[in-house]
């Protein structure tokens, strides 16, 4: 079944069809995330990413420059047998925090207030079952038809369950991660409470800063093809330290053993929360984040 919201605001960028970015909850629900837009005016692609803060999602719809066109907060909720999806305007300290970051594209555009553009008030979808999909329109121009829409797709089932048609065998799986150097763990617990997945990873850890992980090479960064997925594990060694990601399933879609581009900045470190997946009071913890293309995660 699909289900369409509203439609908000003028058309500001334009863009092909997005990769599809999943997520999941701890009560064992997932939303799958894609991107789709309509008209025949549109010339640049549109990317984006989702970042995991406690039990909220935030989603930010970006152009092919990198530029952030709109945002929102996602929530679901499990009642009974179906999903209640939240869809709130993107938080305000949030998007503080996220504007104070080295990566935040500058030239995003502003609505009048001076903030990111998103939904005016929260708006509840009550009753969403297993494979139904809520299409919610950001942006459009009355004018031409030409929108932006994001597609939404519950699941019951955890990002974890194997899919067996259309997997999307390039995307990388990070379901409750934990992470060893040299044998020895970064933490007891695993790093994220959640499971993200999408074309392009970054895991930042205290100290040593933020890890890039790309399928495809990347033009400039000094991306290096020196990581090996095989099954649940990553591992790749920079220096004399060999570095072990494990997740609760195969980092890789039906991949199987394949290597990956690995880039590493030891100066990148996120101000504030705005990749904190568990949306902790401390400043530096260790950070997860997915998105559509690894140009999304980079600093800048």
């Amino acid at each position: 079944m699909n289900r369409r919201l509203f439609a908000i605001l003028p058309l500001l960028f334009c863009g092909a069809e997005a990769q599809e970015l999943g997520v999941g909850f701890p009560n064992g629900t997932s939303l799958k995330i894609r991107t789709q837009v309509g008209g025949a005016g549109y010339q640049v692609s549109s990317a984006g990413m989702v970042v995991v803060d406690a039990n909220t999602v935030h989603r930010m719809v970006m152009d092919n420059s990198g530029k952030i066109v709109f945002a929102y907060d996602l929530e679901a909720h499990l009642v009974g047998h179906e999903l209640t999806l939240r869809v709130k305007p993107l938080d305000q300290n949030y998007e503080q925090r996220l504007r104070r970051e080295s990566w935040f594209p500058k030239g995003s555009p502003l609505d009048n207030n001076g903030r990111l553009y998103s939904f005016a008030k929260m708006r509840e979808v009550p009753g969403v079952h297993a494979g139904d999909t809520v299409s919610l329109d950001l942006l459009s121009n009355p004018t031409t038809g030409d929108k932006i829409t994001d597609l939404i797709q519950a699941s019951l089932q955890s990002l974890n369950t194997p899919h067996q048609e259309n997997a999307g065998a390039d995307e990388f799986q990070l379901s409750r991660i934990r992470i060893s150097i040299d044998g020895k763990p970064v933490t007891q617990d695993p790093a994220t409470s959640a499971s993200l997945t999408g074309a392009a990873a970054m895991i930042y850890l205290p100290g040593r800063g933020g890890y890039f992980f790309s399928r495809e090479p990347v033009a400039s960064y000094g991306f290096q093809r020196i990581g090996n997925v095989v099954g649940n594990q990553l591992l790749f060694t920079l220096g004399k330290e060999l570095f072990m990601v494990m997740s609760e399933q195969p980092i890789l879609k039906n991949a199987g053993a394949s290597q990956v581009w690995v880039y590493h900045d030891p100066g990148y470190k996120p101000r504030g929360r705005a990749f904190d997946p568990f949306g902790k009071k401390s400043g530096d913890e260790i950070q997860v984040a997915t998105a559509s293309d690894v140009q999304s995660l980079l600093p800048r």
